[in-house]
């Protein structure tokens, strides 16, 4: 059967038909992961292992921008370097909650080069609060959230109110203001 223009049915699509393709293609973009596969929640042993890597405690009030942040670096790797970070989460949540800096370094020394840059790419996205994907598109995921500024006790966010009008005239105390 043909319709008007010689081609058949089967291989004729109209642009509704072109776009839901596409969306369905897009989600399943994420199904290699196997711990979203495995219906378990991928963020809680990434919220460790970002914790981990980066030196700051993420606990679950972090669980919305811990699956914004994994969600925006899964889209930015290939295949196989999804498998890496896969690799990189098992190893590294195996570790206690209180390990050392020490005892991550070694633990990301023995590691395999490609699993030690993805390690540092987590812990890049988690600071910055921005993420560069492939072509070098960057995006910003959270500007306010992004740890550089806990990092970063002396300042804040510009634009983020620091106190009582004039607190920026008074002598530094120490600490958060």
């Amino acid at each position: 059967m043909s319709n008007h223009k010689g081609r058949s049915k089967l291989t004729s699509r109209t642009r509704r038909q072109f776009i839901v393709g596409l969306g369905a293609l897009s989600t399943t973009a994420l199904l290699p992961f196997k711990p979203l596969l495995a219906g378990e929640n991928p963020i809680e042993p990434f919220l460790k292992v970002s914790s981990l890597l980066t030196g700051i405690a993420l606990d679950k009030t972090y669980t919305e921008l811990g699956n914004t942040i994994w969600s925006a670096v899964i889209l930015s790797m290939l295949l196989p370097e999804r498998n890496d970070m896969e690799s990189l989460i098992s190893k590294l949540a195996k570790l206690p909650n209180d390990a050392t800096d020490i005892a991550v370094e070694k633990q990301l020394k023995r590691m395999h080069p490609n699993l030690r840059a993805i390690a540092r790419k987590i812990a890049r996205v988690w600071y910055t609060g921005r993420i560069t994907y492939r072509f070098g598109r960057v995006v910003v995921i959270n500007y306010d959230e992004a740890l550089v500024w806990r990092a970063c006790d002396f300042t804040k966010p510009p634009v983020t109110c620091g106190g009582e009008f004039g607190y920026w005239n008074k002598p530094y105390q120490g600490g958060m203001a």
